[in-house]
C-alpha cells in the first residue's frame, strides 16, 4: 500500500511538473511554432464544438462562405437561498425548489469574424508539443475525461479531431489532444470565439457595408411611390448628407435622420424554414436599393407579416434569407415613408 501510494504521489509530481513545465514561456530564441496541420479556409465544410453544457455546429452554406451555425447552451440557474431556521419547537421549512435549467438554442449566419476564426487552421500551430503521457497526467491537462471535443471537416473529407483540455495558467493558450494521444500546448482564441458563437460570432447585418460612407445614393420604393436620394454632399463639418438626387440640391435632414435609422437596424434573430416561407409569401411594403457611383451594392426588402403583434422581416442579396427586425425600430420608417418620399424629385421610371 504504501509503495502504491509512493509511486502514485510521484506521477502526480511528475504530471504537475510537466503541466507547469509546458505553460511556461519558451525561452527565448525558441518561440517559433510548429504547423501540426493546414486547412485551407475555403475547403473548410463544417466545425463541431461540445462540451458539457454547449454543443455548436457550424456548415458552410451553398453558394458562398459563410456558416450557418446552430448554437445550444444549457444554463444552469443558481441555486435559491436556504430557508431561514426555524424557531425552536417549531417545523423545519421545506427546502426550496432548485430551478430547473434552460436551454438557449439559436441558429444564425456567421459574420465576418468566422474567416479570423478559420484562419487559424491555414496552418494549426503549436506553441509547444508535450508529446504523449500517461494516462494519469491526462487529469493534470484537463484530458482525463475527454469531454471537450473539437471537429473540423473539409469538402473532400479531410480533417482533424481534438480533445479540449485546460488553459495554461495566465494565459489564452489551451492544452488540447489528438486522435493519436499526442498533447499540444496551442493558441485558444479560435475555440473560444467557437464556443461563445452566439456573442461572437452572429451576423445581425442586413447588409456588409455601412452606408454613411459606403453608399452614394438610395432609391426607396413603396405604396407605389418611388425616390432616388443622392449622398454626395458634404456639409461645413465634411459630413455627407442626403439630398435629392438632383443638382445643388440641399440637405435634408429628415432624410438624414431616416436613413440614419435604416442604418442601425439589426437583426434579432433569423426565420427558420416555415417562418421564411411564410414571411416570402408577404410582399414587401418597401423596398431600398443602395447604389456606389452608379453600381447597384445590395437591395434591402422589408416585409410586414400581419398578427398581434406583426412581424417585421428584412431580406438582401447577403443575406439570402430572411432575418427578424425589431417591430420599436422598423415602426418609426414604416411610419414615415409617406413624409419622405411625398416631396422633391421622383426617381426615373425603372431607375
Amino acid at each position: 500500500m504504501r509503495v502504491d501510494m509512493i509511486a502514485y504521489t510521484g506521477m502526480l509530481a511528475a504530471g504537475l511538473g510537466l503541466a507547469y513545465w509546458a505553460s511556461l514561456p519558451a525561452p527565448e530564441g525558441e518561440e517559433e511554432k510548429v504547423a501540426v496541420a493546414t486547412f485551407e479556409p475555403k475547403a473548410i465544410q463544417s466545425v463541431t464544438l461540445k462540451t458539457k453544457d454547449t454543443a455548436v455546429t457550424a456548415e458552410k452554406r451553398a453558394g458562398d462562405q459563410r456558416f450557418w451555425v446552430d448554437f445550444q447552451k444549457t444554463e444552469t440557474p443558481p441555486p435559491p437561498p436556504a430557508p431561514p431556521a426555524a424557531a425552536p419547537g417549531e417545523p423545519a421549512p421545506p427546502a426550496p425548489q432548485a430551478p430547473a435549467p434552460t436551454v438557449v438554442k439559436e441558429r444564425f449566419l456567421t459574420n465576418e469574424k468566422a474567416g479570423e476564426m478559420l484562419s487559424a487552421f491555414n496552418p494549426l500551430q503549436a506553441l509547444r508539443i508535450i508529446g504523449k503521457v500517461e494516462e494519469a497526467q491526462l487529469e493534470e491537462f484537463g484530458l482525463k475525461d475527454k469531454t471537450d471535443e473539437f471537429t473540423l471537416k473539409t469538402v473532400d473529407g479531410k480533417g482533424i479531431k481534438l480533445w479540449l483540455g485546460k488553459k495554461s495558467y495566465g494565459s489564452r493558450n489551451r492544452f488540447v489532444m489528438e486522435e493519436s494521444g499526442r498533447v499540444l500546448l496551442v493558441d485558444d482564441q479560435s475555440f473560444d470565439n467557437f464556443e461563445r458563437a452566439n456573442l461572437r460570432l452572429y451576423d445581425r447585418r442586413l447588409v456588409p457595408f455601412e452606408l454613411d460612407e459606403g453608399v452614394t445614393h438610395a432609391t426607396v420604393d413603396a405604396g407605389g411611390q418611388k425616390k432616388r436620394f443622392a449622398h454626395t454632399q458634404r456639409n461645413k463639418d465634411g459630413d455627407l448628407t442626403w439630398t435629392d438626387d438632383v443638382e445643388s440640391a440641399e440637405a435634408k435632414p429628415s432624410y438624414g435622420s431616416w436613413m440614419d435609422k435604416i442604418a442601425k437596424l439589426r437583426l434579432s434573430g433569423y426565420a427558420d424554414a416555415t417562418e421564411a416561407q411564410a414571411a416570402s409569401a408577404v410582399p414587401p411594403f418597401m423596398t431600398v436599393t443602395l447604389e456606389k457611383n452608379g453600381q447597384v451594392l445590395d437591395t434591402i426588402e422589408f416585409r410586414k407579416q400581419p398578427g398581434e403583434p406583426a412581424t417585421y422581416w428584412a431580406t438582401s442579396k447577403y443575406l439570402g434569407t430572411q432575418g427578424k427586425l425589431v417591430n420599436n425600430r422598423v415602426e418609426p420608417i414604416e411610419k414615415d415613408i409617406g413624409s419622405i418620399l411625398g416631396g422633391g424629385a421622383p426617381a426615373p421610371a425603372g431607375g
